[in-house]
This record gives C-alpha cells, structure tokens and sequence, in this order.
C-alpha cells in the first residue's frame, strides 16, 4: 500500500516537472523568435514597433493605420469646430487638399488591411480563431467609418 503511494506521488511530481519544463520551453522559444524577428528588422532599418507576423511573408504594421487615425481625429475636430459656436482664432483650419489625401491614404490603407485579412485567413486555412477573427472585423469596421465620416467631410465643404 506504502510502495503504491510512492508511485503516485512520483509521477504526480514528475508530471508538474515535464509540465513545468514544456512550458519553459514554449517561453524560450517565443522569446528567441521574438528577439530574432526583432534583429531581422532592425537589419532593416526598420523600427520594430506594432509589427505583427502571421508568417515568415505575412506582415502588417499597424502603426500607420495608428497615425491615419490620428490624422483623421484631427481633421474631424478641425470640421467641428469650424461650425461650433465659439469660433476663436486659434481654431484648427481645414485644408480640403490634406483631407483629400488623407482619405486617399484610408482607400490605399483599407486596401491593404483587407488583403491582410484574406492572408490570415488563409494562413489559418479558412479557421481563423474567434478572437482575431473578430478584432480584425473591428479594425476593418473602423477603417469604412473613418472614411465614411471623410468622404461626409469632405462632401460638406
């Protein structure tokens, strides 16, 4: 009865052992490929900032979509405050030659989000994860109404 118990509680512990080692690991490894794909780009001269790598070819950088969004956070306070009610001086002026590459840049920049999503999908083989699925659904939803609101800009000016 002694000796049995022993055995369990060996294998209990060398189970959590192996456990504990795969998961250690699985941390190595991440943070190798991590630190590689780091080195990779700075060989680059690129910033490694917001890059996100499905694949070895598959890349998106959300930092621009980042920087459109500001972009057009300011145009759209630029808008409103041209028909507030008090109007000051040092409001922010509209320039319909920015607005219009501005939206340009949301066209070309919606463009390339959707082929990254069609790339991740197939990566995926058709399965995407609930999770990505969806925050990509949500960036895609964000990108149609920053240019709706735009075009809606630019078509009351």
């Amino acid at each position: 009865m002694n000796v049995a118990m022993n055995i369990k509680k060996s294998i209990r512990n060398l189970t959590i052992v192996a456990v504990l080692l795969a998961v250690g690991w699985q941390a190595f490894s991440v943070s190798r490929n991590h630190e590689q794909g780091l080195a990779s780009l700075d060989r680059k001269g690129v910033e490694p900032s917001f890059v996100v790598i499905t694949s070895t070819d598959d890349r998106y950088d959300y930092e621009r979509m980042l920087l459109l969004l500001a972009k057009y956070k300011d145009l759209k306070a630029a808008y409103h405050a041209k028909y507030a009610d008090d109007v000051s001086d040092s409001a922010p002026r509209l320039d319909i030659k920015e607005l219009k590459e501005v939206l340009a840049d949301f066209y070309r920049e919606k463009e390339c989000f959707e082929r990254y999503a069609l790339r991740v999908k197939y990566f995926y083989k058709g399965d995407v994860p609930r999770k990505r699925a969806r925050s990509l659904g949500n960036y895609l939803k964000i990108l149609e109404k920053a240019t709706r609101d735009l075009e809606k800009i630019l078509r009351y000016l």
